[in-house]
């Protein structure tokens, strides 16, 4: 008879217990081939959360399954990052290996809190089966180990539970031996309610049988008689968001950070993330990410580029640009604007991209000062793939960064009406709520997948009342040229020296940052209550305080790849961990 279980996605519950006869140990190897090969070759999935003792044994079976039809097999690993913080070392196999005789990518789960060894293992097995439970439509439990040593530690129990619990169709294969066998001798009652279509009798019969090869073809048989409650292929990995904080210059510290993973890890940050947000100069980051430029060339953008940019080095430009700062936007944007399209236009998407070309889905928030609203440009995904098509990168970047008296707004086509966008700094310099809005509202992820890495651009500790080193030098030089006249004393007074002012004055000097900062707190807190340990946030203090202070560069890479390496082992394996996100739509 001829069946069909395609799509159908079967967790293979067990493992080969060491205690067990060769003999029988080649059995459940043998059961393990020939029900891969019926699965794989009918468009079904096996769901295996990756223990040793069963996953050689699969992936061999993917292999000879991809060398025979030069098709990836329909194999789907789950590992705990409590077991894959080294998966080389753990496994002797890199997870990109897995991967290349896959369909699906291998799905890492995070690894749970705790104080004691013991008490985050068990939290993160916990994690692994639930996230096997959301992954499939079908339990299969086979062999098992502990059972005849320690019950307590026994795996198949707990996952048989999880099967009961929410009415899945389970086969219990007690024929293989190990604990499934032992659990069975003591719990007969279980086949009685397998909601697997079989009675009693036929459930009893199938737990008896021996033949591997037999007994393959029975379970392929009766699945694909079964009314299948179907899932997600995506259901239960973890969705990952990339925030990249606003800040001016001080973006040469979220580039630092971002250019030390990626050389360290030999990996492209941009393919291990489902969404990347960035304002102002997370935004020209963001951008440059999803048109697949190396974090190591948008470092150098700042590096050589910034001085041009913001040309305050030498005393004269400093003294010019400020005096222009109290009239006019205190830079020219055409200068941004032709070291972006440079910079952009050599990506290897090249000089016709849109940001429907971006290797992730980007978020890129701005604000519209013509209606007095916010707005956010976006890749063409969820709900806004028609609006939403067809942005020029250059002109998102542009509109992203033009902050309030250093640039002069953007105007841009909306979807119906002109914008006149000023930097997204002003309502969400940490994009971090407007992402997890986006996964959720827009592309209905649940919350409980979501997972985000924010990377700030340094803060200054106190800020209100502080006036920057540039007006204090400026006054300073008022203060000197005035010489002995009356108003001097005066003049001398405003020089701050190092008090804060309490003033209309000092407010005035702080306001923009001490906003920014303030709403960068603000998300921070938000995502903390709402992600809990799925938020981690990647920041330092400093004395840069500046958006334009050219003179720290050095500075602020020098800090951010020390970041970068402090956080290297959470990171690796929380967020880069070898496994790709699909392609976005």
């Amino acid at each position: 008879m001829t069946t069909s279980i395609k799509d159908v996605r079967i967790w293979l519950s067990g493992s080969i217990p060491e205690q067990t006869s060769e003999e029988d140990q080649q059995r459940i190897k043998r059961f393990l081939l020939a029900l891969a090969k019926q699965v794989f070759s009918q468009g079904g999935r096996l769901v295996h959360g990756s223990h040793p003792t069963i996953r050689d044994t699969l992936l061999q079976a993917a292999k000879d399954y991809k060398i025979a039809t030069n098709e990836k097999a329909g194999l789907v690993l789950v590992v705990s990052r409590y077991y894959s913080k080294h998966p080389k070392e753990k496994y002797g196999v890199d997870l990109d290996d897995w991967n290349e005789f896959t369909a699906e990518p291998a799905i890492v789960t995070r690894e749970a809190m705790g104080d004691e060894d013991q008490t985050i293992k068990a939290g993160s097995l916990e994690i692994l089966r639930n996230t096997l439970l959301e992954q499939c439509n079908v339990i299969v439990a086979i062999g098992g180990k502990w059972w005849d040593v320690a019950r307590s530690k026994a795996g198949i129990p707990k996952e048989i539970g999880l099967a009961e619990k929410n009415h899945l169709p389970l086969f219990l294969l007690g024929g293989l031996g190990g604990a499934t066998r032992g659990f069975l001798d003591e719990n007969r009652d279980l086949l009685r309610h397998c909601h697997n279509g079989l009675t009693e009798e036929q459930n009893i019969e199938l737990a008896g049988i021996e033949d591997p090869e037999v007994l393959a073809q029975r379970v392929v048989n009766q699945i694909s008689r079964l009314p299948i409650r179907y899932r997600d292929p995506n259901e239960g990995r973890p969705f990952r968001i990339l925030c990249l904080d606003g800040g001016g210059i001080r973006g040469a510290y979220t580039a630092a950070v971002l250019a030390y993973w990626e050389k360290a890890l030999k990996l492209n940050i941009v393919d291990h993330f489902d969404l990347i947000a960035g304002t102002s100069t997370g935004g020209l980051l963001a951008i440059g990410l999803g048109l697949g430029i190396p974090a190591e060339k948008l470092l150098k953008f700042y590096a050589d580029e910034g001085p041009e940019i913001f040309p305050t080095e030498s005393e004269m430009d400093r003294l010019w640009h400020s005096f222009r700062h109290w009239f006019g936007s205190k830079f020219d944007q055409n200068k941004l604007k032709e070291k972006l399209e440079t910079a952009y236009h050599e990506s290897p998407l090249g000089t016709s991209a849109t940001l429907d070309n971006s290797r992730c889905r980007l978020v890129i928030p701005t604000y519209n000062t013509n209606a007095d609203q916010l707005v956010v440009f976006r890749t063409p995904h969820g709900r806004f793939k028609t609006s939403a098509s067809g942005r020029d990168p250059v002109t998102v970047a542009l509109a992203t960064s033009a902050a309030p008296t250093y640039f002069d707004p953007v105007y841009t086509k909306g979807v119906v009406a002109s914008i006149e966008a000023v930097d997204g700094g002003v309502w969400a310099n940490n994009p971090a709520t407007i992402a997890l809005a986006e996964a959720v509202g827009n592309l209905n992820i649940p919350i409980e997948r979501v997972e985000i890495l924010s990377i700030g651009t340094t803060f200054s500790p106190a800020i209100v009342g502080q006036p920057s080193k540039l007006d204090k030098e400026i006054v300073g030089k008022v203060v000197e040229l005035a010489g002995c006249g009356w108003y001097a004393p005066l003049l001398a007074k405003m020089a701050w020296k190092d008090r804060p002012i309490r003033g209309k004055i000092g407010w005035v000097a702080g306001i923009a940052e001490f906003l920014m900062k303030t709403q960068g707190q603000t998300a921070n807190r938000i995502c903390e209550e709402l992600l809990d340990d799925r938020y981690f946030r990647v920041d330092d203090a400093s004395t840069v305080t500046e958006l334009d202070d050219v003179k720290s560069i050095s500075q602020l890479i020098a800090m951010g790849e020390a970041a970068a390496e402090r956080h290297l082992k959470a990171v690796c394996v929380r967020f880069l961990n070898g496994v790709p996100v699909n392609p976005w739509c």
